[in-house]
């Protein structure tokens, strides 16, 4: 229990300081919103292996969900969906 506690919680947040980050280096805008859809991408991103995944591959998964989330979301905004 505990591993899934401290991997769900480094996804998650490792995450939403990516997008955040990302977010306002692209943009010069600090959004809230861009948080906490960073962190619940994280915390999809890590769901399925939070039991097996050692602490610093979660931090890597939220990395990569990060960029993956951002680039999934402008492209949603500029097809118009």
């Amino acid at each position: 229990l505990a591993r899934v506690c401290v991997t769900t919680t480094l996804s998650a947040g490792t995450c939403g300081v990516t997008v955040i980050l990302m977010n306002y280096l692209l943009t010069h805008i600090w959004d809230v919103m861009a948080v906490g859809n960073g962190v619940l991408a994280g915390l999809v991103s890590i769901t399925a292996g939070c039991v097996v995944v050692d602490p610093w591959a979660a931090i890597v998964i939220g990395f990569i969900g990060a960029f993956v989330f951002y680039g999934a979301s402008k492209l949603l905004v500029k097809l118009k969906i």
